[in-house]
């Protein structure tokens, strides 16, 4: 609880100082409220807002609020009570939580002006679907100035949170494991993610993201969600993106596996594949420094990537010239990674400072999601990938000195890409690696 305890006053701390900069005097955060189908009565599955979990797990309890006041030295805590003999009783308050908020227990979200100033002095940080709710009042939503030194800072965490995320780490290597050993048995992809879900003890909304599965050459799809429910006549490949929660706090980890059951002539290209993917990547984490500008990193692993294909085959010529035509972007798109906490892409990854100012990423990286400098207690993923493309590698096939060796490519194509991720926690000893630790504690 200790633990605990200090990271609600940090975060007492960071949004305080964000409401003197930006000139308010209270927030007011919102977990969000329950949403409903078109002229129906089902609900679509709540989600909690990112900002008020990072306070609370109180992860089902929608139509609760969070009120942050300069004369009140505990946060205090709007938990709405209603007796209800419809529903499963609420999601019980953590243990003790009473020594770190101060609890009002209401009924009916407009009383909320009874216990609290809805002024426009309240920043209001939450969910509106576009529209300020009436009882909100003269509140001023989500101000991006008061917003944007909170998210600066949200990239550095407290050691509660590494818990969290050593844990979300640890539950979701589980259903990596499994989802390996679907894998192995011929399973289909939805099989797969059954499996998964069944290793990490829940249901698909309970994930940070949509679980990305993807046998043979949907492994070459980034985001590949559209689960196939029947088993390809041969498995080639795995690309399993799939993360798990745990108080809140996201897991974000990627992995790629072969089998010896294909029958072409590129499997041992493909394994050698992996392998250079892996070799890369802890590569990569070793370049991992406070000071390391997180942008000439990902230039730094198109590098990588360029010796990576050249040593395969897939490429000719120098690693400078393969990275100076852009190639190496056309196999390796996305950016290298991102910031992560309560969200699986904490925002604030392109900010410069506190005061909101923004750091684009390269215009010949417009995909890369974090900009910022390595600084202690950052938290991110390291994730570098190649791909089979087509729609991206079409554009190079008729240039006659791409350096391409096409016969390769359309071998590797059928076994679709390779990505790996881990998520990294910096600080001033060095990284640790919560992805690896959880994957070397679970197989000893």
């Amino acid at each position: 609880m200790y633990q605990y305890a200090e990271h609600v006053k940090q975060k007492q701390k960071i949004y305080q100082n964000a409401l003197l900069k930006a000139g308010f005097s209270r927030w007011l955060i919102g977990a969000g409220a329950l949403h409903y189908q078109f002229r129906d009565d089902i609900s679509y599955p709540f989600a909690t807002n990112a900002y008020f979990r990072e306070w609370l797990p109180l992860l089902q309890r929608p139509d609760c609020f969070i009120g942050l006041a300069p004369e009140k030295d505990q946060p205090i805590l709007f938990l709405k009570v209603v007796d209800d003999f419809w529903h499963s009783d609420p999601e019980p308050l953590p243990e003790d939580i009473h020594n770190v908020f101060q609890i009002v227990e209401f009924a009916e979200v407009d009383s909320l002006h009874d216990y609290f100033v809805m002024d426009k002095n309240t920043v209001y940080l939450g969910p509106t679907l576009g529209n300020q709710p009436s009882f909100l009042g003269d509140v001023t939503l989500n101000d991006e100035g008061a917003i944007a030194y909170v998210d600066y800072h949200r990239a550095y965490k407290t050691e509660y949170e590494v818990d969290a995320m050593r844990n979300a780490n640890r539950v979701a290597v589980l259903g990596h494991l499994a989802a390996k050993n679907g894998f192995e048995a011929g399973e289909s992809e939805l099989d797969i993610h059954l499996r998964y879900l069944q290793a990490v003890r829940a249901k698909d909304e309970e994930l940070p993201y949509h679980n990305i599965v993807g046998l043979n050459e949907n492994a070459a799809v980034l985001h590949h969600n559209h689960l196939q429910k029947h088993s390809p006549a041969v498995h080639r490949s795995m690309l399993i993106d799939a993360g798990a929660q745990y108080l809140g706090y996201a897991s974000d980890i990627t992995r790629t596996y072969a089998t010896d059951n294909a029958t072409d002539n590129a499997s041992a290209e493909y394994k050698a594949l992996i392998n250079a993917v892996e070799t890369l990547q802890l590569q990569l984490l070793d370049d991992l420094a406070i000071g390391v500008d997180y942008v000439q990193l990902h230039r730094r692993t198109h590098e990588y990537i360029a010796g990576a294909l050249i040593e395969i085959g897939v490429l000719t010529g120098s690693v400078e010239s393969a990275v100076n035509s852009g190639i190496t972007r056309a196999f390796f798109p996305h950016g290298l990674g991102h910031l992560i906490g309560t969200q699986v892409h904490d925002k604030g990854g392109h900010l410069a400072n506190e005061n909101g100012e923004l750091r684009a990423p390269p215009a010949e990286h417009p995909f890369l999601r974090c900009t910022r400098t390595l600084e202690s207690g950052m938290a991110f993923t390291i994730e570098p990938g190649i791909y089979i493309i087509e729609s991206l590698l079409a554009p190079w096939r008729t240039k006659v000195d791409s350096g391409v060796n096409w016969a390769l490519v359309e071998a590797l194509a059928p076994y679709g890409g390779v990505r790996i991720e881990d998520d990294i926690v910096i600080t001033e000893k060095g990284i640790e690696n919560l992805t690896r630790n959880a994957f070397s504690a679970a197989v000893g």
